[in-house]
């Protein structure tokens, strides 16, 4: 035990045992193939593309005996919106009910096309079902009605028909009225002249037909089920009301019910869900996803055993939690990782406009994408800005904007108004407001008259005197649920360039310690002029920063990783994170990492492009032996949920020499002020010393750092790494490099190089000599590498770094 460990052992004295809990590990990467198409079933041949090189995990269509949207039909692709017809329009053909012998045989097809799978190497196999999407007529009985109808014919597959209409399972608005289904509302195109529509995630009769569902499945041979549109939105019916009552009671504290709820009984909280404070509402809504993911977990594993589900949502404020009842979670529609591009395109920093007097023509527009999700205020809003940075003194510039939601859904009732442009003369004067037109509220009814995302507005920008100007989006935002508090409620938001280098590592970095393995699902990774190398990139992304973690690819790029990572499983399997600092994230949301591109302003991106190491972890896995390893732990969370026990471990570790950082003054820790918590004292932004470690809040500047990096300077801006640790089968650092600078715009080659890239590598206590080789995909064997230690750093030269490198350094 090294002497600093034996100090912080000390400060925690008898506390030590309840809060030492195992430190996650990693779990080898895995490879992800979805295709939608029924080859799979139809073409006893089709299996055989995947011997060479199986993926691990093959996410097929809706191709279960009894569909969740229509029931038992023919129809084996696709996911809800294909019903088959021509033109993406629906098909009766498709979905008519199947005789009891065409269901045998529709089961007998799919078995054999799951166990052909299984047979060239494939590991998991998964159909794709949804949460709680039906389609159909209930005032006709036509569609899902027409099989509940008919549900007796299919009792030796489904057990005994519901007592209760499928009507009454339907979610419905506050005012009673049927909620339409997500994806184009009540009546889409793909199922005109059908209605789509939304099932109540609570209602015991659907959540039983569901869990049917996935027992066929998994008689079938599938591995798990892929569960689409994994979200609830409550509907105020008596099951969420009990199931609200129970989350109360069972999930929150004492003190949190205090804090969230007041003294108010829980009996009273429960009868308008309207009433409940969003952030109550946002932890039950997770919870029901989770322990609905994991039951219908439990229907599979009664018929296979280690069933597993597969969620998409992509939602950060929620993921951990969900992660609790799956096995795989997908963050569906994620952007491209890489560098950003375009003429001119700026570093990360605030957004500034330039009016130039001599200038003809606008600067190339740059596209700006933003997230807003300010929990405290309830504003949720997508917008895509195509800005500029330069314009011409006196001439009209065009900014246009793509707003696609605004709210949680494009079908709850959040809306804005006066949406616009606020430009700040950075040597001083008044600000310059510019509208965007068509001049409407957008978003729901909260606002009369607002129209619905997805929208196109342009505001005309005419700056009549030279200068720099600072860029603020403004508007005012009402929550129909919160009215109280947002009604035409004031918001700007200063506009800030995300780092010039997209990554998806803060999302890794919040999701390494998390039961499930993380899927992002890139849809342009699958074109057809996307550069193999780009596909590389997001591979080795995963296999570098996540915890078992895999994208969307297919081709060359999918099959040279899937050799290489296959080969090298023992790189990977039992290490766990090597790294001084530590990123401490919230474990029910308030975390400031999203699907969008990070923000200059973050933490994962400012460290890592400095190529500082870094680990990530929750609140609630926060314990000693967590804390242990770490020089430093950075806070940027809104708000954490801490034991007593938790926090005075966090003392004790501070005490012992910690460093601890946060991002904002503003942080609280069980809702209060951090400082007042951890027992400290702030003066004019500087905090009380605490034993032998400090507090502080974080320098975006990069001033007093305090990190040491591994790599000096920031010589190589586009390359990140990532370290672990094993002890068996062999006592070794693994460290692993990705060069973002591969893009799919570059002339001639889609990546450039990294070279002669010096490494100063901190080793453990005791170590004084290592032996030193890289690997990488598509080379035949490692490649060694000189190393000296001096001081207990290992120094040596990564040659060139062309997409990923795999650098192992063995003791000995």
């Amino acid at each position: 035990m090294t002497v600093r460990a034996l100090m912080l052992a000390t400060a925690l004295g008898a506390l030590a045992p309840c809060l030492l809990g195992a430190v996650v590990k990693l779990r080898a990467p895995v490879i992800y193939h979805i295709d939608y198409g029924d080859k799979y079933f139809t073409d006893e041949t089709y299996a055989e593309t995947f011997r060479a090189a199986p993926p691990d995990l093959v996410h097929v269509g809706k191709a279960v005996p009894i569909t969740h949207v229509w029931g038992p039909v023919p129809v084996m692709r696709g996911e809800n919106q294909y019903t088959g017809g021509p033109g993406h329009t629906l098909s009766r053909e498709a979905i008519r009910l199947l005789s009891p012998a065409e269901l045998e045989q529709k089961i007998a097809t799919i078995t054999a096309g799951v166990k052909r799978l299984h047979e060239v190497g494939v590991r998991w196999v998964m159909p794709y079902i949804a949460y709680g999407t039906v389609g159909g007529d209930h005032e006709t009985r036509e569609g899902f009605w027409h099989f509940y109808d008919n549900w007796d014919t299919y009792a030796k597959w489904l057990g005994p028909k519901p007592p209760t209409d499928p009507t009454t399972w339907l979610m419905r608005t506050a005012d009673g009225q049927v909620a339409p289904g997500l994806c184009g509302g009540l009546t889409p195109k793909y199922f005109a002249p059908l209605k789509r529509y939304r099932m109540c995630g609570q209602n015991p009769y659907w959540h039983k037909f569901l869990q049917s569902v996935v027992r066929l499945a998994a008689q079938c041979g599938y591995d798990g089920v892929f569960v689409d549109n994994s979200i609830v939105g409550g509907d105020n019916c008596e099951y969420c009301r009990r199931s609200l009552f129970k989350f109360l009671q069972t999930e929150l504290s004492a003190d949190q019910r205090r804090r969230m709820l007041g003294d108010k009984p829980l009996a009273d909280v429960v009868q308008n869900m309207a009433d409940v404070p969003a952030e109550v509402l946002l932890r039950w809504r997770a919870a029901c996803v989770r322990d609905n993911l994991a039951s219908l977990r439990r229907a599979g594993a009664e018929v296979k055993r280690g069933f597993m589900t597969f969620p998409n949502s992509g939602d950060s404020r929620t993921v951990r939690v969900v992660a609790d009842g799956c096995d795989f979670y997908m963050y569906e529609s994620i952007f491209t990782a890489g560098p950003r591009t375009g003429t001119g395109v700026p570093v990360s920093g605030p957004v500034t406009i330039r009016a130039v007097a001599d200038r003809a023509e606008p600067a190339p527009p740059i596209e700006y994408p933003l997230s807003i999700r300010d929990r405290d205020k309830f504003v949720e809003l997508d917008i895509t800005l195509k800005l500029v940075s330069a314009v011409p003194v006196g001439r009209e510039t065009e900014i246009a904007a793509h707003v696609p939601l605004v709210g949680s859904s494009n079908l709850d009732s959040d809306a804005l108004e006066h949406l616009r442009l606020v430009l700040r003369p950075i040597a001083g004067g008044a600000a310059i407001e510019v509208p965007f037109e068509p001049k409407t509220a957008i978003g729901g009814q909260a606002i009369k008259g607002a129209q619905r995302p997805p929208l196109d507005l342009i505001a005309r920008v005419r700056l009549d005197a030279p200068g720099e100007y600072d860029v603020s989006l403004a508007f005012e935002f009402t929550d129909g649920e919160h009215l109280d508090t947002t009604r035409q409620l004031p918001y700007r938001e200063a506009l800030r360039w995300p780092e010039p280098y997209q990554t998806h590592i803060p999302v890794l970095l919040l999701t390494w310690s998390a039961p499930a393995r993380m899927v992002f699902l890139d849809y342009r990774l699958n074109s057809k002029n996307m550069p193999d190398e780009v596909r590389q990139l997001h591979l080795a992304e995963c296999a570098a920063f996540g915890n078992a973690a895999s994208t969307s690819a297919r081709g060359p790029a999918r099959d040279l990783y899937c050799q290489f990572l296959h080969a090298h499983r023992d790189l990977f399997e039992g290490a766990v994170p090597y790294a001084p600092s530590g990123i401490l994230y919230a474990y029910w949301g308030g975390n400031p990492v999203g699907r969008g591109p990070a923000s200059g302003v973050s933490f994962e991106e400012i460290l890592s492009r400095r190529h500082c190491l870094l680990t990530g972890f929750v609140d609630r896995e926060l314990s000693a032996e967590y804390l242990e390893p770490l020089k430093t732990l950075y806070l940027g969370s809104a708000n954490y949920d801490l034991t007593p026990g938790q926090v005075k471990t966090l003392i004790a570790w501070v005490k012992a020499g910690g460093r601890l950082v946060f991002r904002s003054p503003d942080i609280k820790i069980n809702g209060a002020d951090h400082a007042a918590v951890l027992g400290v004292e702030v003066d004019g932004g500087a905090y009380e010393k605490l034993g032998r470690g400090t507090l502080e809040l974080f320098k975006a500047d990069g001033a007093d750092l305090g990190d040491a990096p591994i790599v000096p300077g920031e010589t190589f801006p586009a390359v990140r790494f990532a370290a672990y640790r094993q002890t068996e089968p062999r006592e070794r650092l693994l460290l692993h490099a990705v060069n973002y600078q591969v893009t799919e715009h570059a002339e001639g080659s889609p990546v450039t190089p990294a070279k002669q890239i010096p490494v100063r590598l901190a080793l453990p206590d005791g170590w004084t000599k290592v032996s030193v080789k890289s690997y990488s995909p598509g080379r035949a064997e490692p490649a060694a590498i000189a190393v000296q230690v001096k001081a207990g750093v290992a120094e040596f030269t990564i040659p060139q770094l062309d997409i990923y490198e795999l650098v192992e350094l063995v003791r000995g």
